[in-house]
């Protein structure tokens, strides 16, 4: 199903912002957008646990790192890593650079934990999203993100990370 049209569904507004889809990373985005944009720019890592069929998605300030090493400890996980983009694609049926939240509205499995950076939710009422593909960010506010995941039956952790 289309996203716009589930996003209508819900009853979600959204602003919606077009950039150049060549750019991959948070930082070559952010610099195509209008620097007076609202919100918070984040950074979405789809982790896996290996050896087993169980999947991570990290959601932080585009500025901040993630050290897996540290995550790791913390959920008291073995070999995290970053997924494949076969993997990407399997789960969501997106490419590389375009996982966000609204991901979820076209998942397909149950094997998945989310984790959302504490002080940067709290701290916020508005985020950024790709629609499930690249050259457009979607900013939503966090009661919608709340929708989307009720409607995808996903519930968050949060958690703190480190950095600003």
């Amino acid at each position: 199903m289309d996203i716009y049209e589930i996003l209508k569904e819900l009853n979600i507004n959204y602003k919606k912002y077009d950039y150049d889809k060549n750019a991959k990373t948070c930082e070559e985005i952010t610099n195509l957008l209008p620097k007076d944009m609202p919100g918070v720019r984040t950074k979405n890592l789809l982790l896996k646990i290996k050896k087993k069929d169980e999947y991570i998605m990290v959601m932080v300030d585009e500025n901040k790192k993630v050290d897996l090493k540290k995550l790791s400890k913390k959920l008291q996980v073995k070999n995290l890593s970053f997924a494949s983009e076969a993997q990407l694609k399997e789960l969501f049926d997106i490419e590389l650079g375009s996982l966000s939240y609204i991901a979820f509205l076209n998942y397909k499995k149950d094997n998945f934990k989310v984790i959302i950076d504490k002080e940067m939710w709290e701290s916020n009422e508005e985020f950024d999203s790709h629609p499930n593909k690249l050259g457009t960010v979607l900013l939503l506010k966090k009661e919608d993100i709340i929708k989307i995941f009720k409607h995808a039956k996903v519930f968050p952790e949060y958690m703190e990370f480190e950095g600003k």
